[in-house]
């Protein structure tokens, strides 16, 4: 559990619990199934957010689930760590390149463009089929945008959860608003 003012958080849902157990996701903590390479939970980041579980996990970077000690909220926090270039030890905080898969360059010009698609996105903050940017920084040696927290689960869990198999119209239904938004963006 994370102490913060006169509350507890919990660790794995960063919503308001006791100190001994969270009545809304039934975690006491998350410290032993964290994955490896990832900021250890309860890490500050940017001076205000605080860091939970991991989200997701792809070849560019994870994202968490983060509480704004400043706006008193959930928010997502993407990192950008390309498993093929850059590494954290475990416990550790900070990004470490490779020095055996080309110059160090590359992973400067990659957070660089994570930086920039950050920027990007924010710029279309408000259009319903695009997550919101709050902010985005540098921090730990690498690149961080914070986003609005969305309540939900992922389309392979939708799928599943409609015997794993949709309809022609469930999928248009699905997929237009974000064909949309990635026209917008990418555009």
């Amino acid at each position: 559990m994370i102490q913060w003012k006169n509350q507890w958080l919990c660790e794995n849902c960063l919503q308001e619990c006791g100190a001994e157990s969270c009545p809304h996701c039934g975690k006491q903590s998350i410290m032993a199934d964290f994955p490896v390479g990832c900021l250890p939970p309860k890490t500050i980041l940017g001076e205000r957010y605080i860091i939970g579980k991991v989200l997701g996990r792809g070849g560019f970077g994870i994202t968490y689930l983060a509480f704004d000690m400043r706006e008193e909220c959930r928010v997502a926090i993407k990192e950008y760590l390309p498993d093929a270039l850059a590494f954290r030890q475990p416990g550790d905080t900070q990004v470490h390149t490779y020095t055996n898969v080309g110059p160090e360059d590359s992973f400067r010009v990659g957070s660089e463009k994570f930086y920039t698609e950050a920027q990007t996105m924010a710029r279309f903050n408000g259009h319903p089929n695009i997550v919101n940017v709050q902010r985005f920084f540098y921090e730990n040696q690498t690149a961080y945008y914070v986003m609005e927290y969305l309540e939900g689960i992922d389309l392979k869990q939708y799928v599943q959860n409609h015997g794993n198999k949709l309809s022609m119209e469930d999928t248009l239904k699905l997929m237009l608003p974000v064909m949309d938004g990635m026209m917008l963006v990418h555009s």
